[in-house]
């Protein structure tokens, strides 16, 4: 079975057909399809993410993975944002630098910025943060990077554990 990529528009997930993998990720993500042979065509912009999925097997996804590390070392971040989706930005994209963004717009010290995930493609977002929050759900690595974790998943609420601590306090 191959891998499955995507990228997207800023409303529509663009790939080359549809597949069980978009449509499993369809299923969790309700966004429009577009379906293209030369998906660059549809694109008004060149894509700021490349999304690869492969519903059964992450060693073939952790080996894409490392290739494209070795290759594009400097240039491009892959991360997981679960076992079966890898995705692919640009090394100047990424959670963390939009978190500072979003800061930045809104005039916000990004001392008084809170961020919570669970996959590794949080991490660059709880660390640019001034409070990371890892839920009690989440991999390894974001519970290190994490400066408080939730005692609830992310199904279980444990977003509004954190906002009680952290904003209602």
């Amino acid at each position: 079975m191959e891998i499955h990529s995507q990228t997207y528009t800023d409303h529509e997930i663009v790939c080359r057909r549809e597949d069980k993998e978009v449509i499993h990720y369809r299923e969790r993500i309700h966004m429009p399809l577009i379906t293209a042979s030369d998906i660059l065509s549809v694109l008004p912009r060149p894509p700021y993410k490349v999304h690869c999925i492969h519903l059964t097997d992450k060693d073939r996804l952790e080996a894409l993975k490392g290739k494209v590390e070795r290759k594009y070392a400097g240039q491009i971040t892959a991360q997981f944002s679960n076992d079966q989706y890898l995705e692919f930005y640009s090394h100047e994209a990424g959670k963390g630098n939009a978190i500072l963004e979003v800061c930045r717009i809104f005039g916000i010290p990004e001392e008084n910025s809170i961020a919570a995930g669970d996959a590794p493609n949080d991490i660059s977002m709880l660390l640019a943060a001034g409070t990371g929050v890892a839920m009690a759900n989440a991999d390894p690595d974001v519970k290190e990077a994490a400066d408080f974790i939730t005692s609830l998943d992310n199904d279980h609420n444990g977003l509004i554990q954190a906002i009680e601590k952290f904003i209602l306090c």
